[in-house]
């Protein structure tokens, strides 16, 4: 199945949206924005390391970082990976896992809906570009 590059769009669109109405509290200036540290969670103790790691890759994605949806999603599966199996397989089988299920998972529809709605939560917790 291939995505539709409109798809890659939408999703952006969907996270800049969440990244910006978050910036912006009611009462605040439209200009407000948190600091960098807020904006990938270091300052907020209770944000798993996989949370945060999802938040920078949010902002890489706001920043322009990725090229289409597959390649964005393909990122969050390897952090899902890293983060669950790092220390406990060997390296070389982690990377087998992260390739298998990324060409597996990516295109996935129920996948690909689940992983943009974690981005566009993730995105609520970045500054905006």
């Amino acid at each position: 199945m291939k995505i539709d590059p409109t798809q890659t769009h939408d999703l952006l669109e969907r996270m800049r949206s969440a990244a910006q109405s978050a910036a912006t509290p009611s009462g605040a200036s439209a200009g407000a924005a948190r600091s960098p540290a807020d904006a990938v969670g270091a300052a907020t103790p209770d944000v798993s390391p996989l949370e945060s790691n999802l938040r920078e890759i949010a902002q890489r994605a706001l920043d322009g970082a990725y090229a289409d949806a597959s390649q964005l999603r393909g990122d969050v599966v390897q952090q899902i990976v890293r983060d669950r199996w790092q220390g406990q397989i060997r390296p070389e089988k982690v990377e087998e896992l992260v390739d298998e299920l990324s060409r597996t998972l990516v295109d996935d529809p129920e996948f690909s809906r689940t992983v943009d709605e974690m981005l566009v939560l993730a995105a609520r917790h970045v500054s905006t570009p």
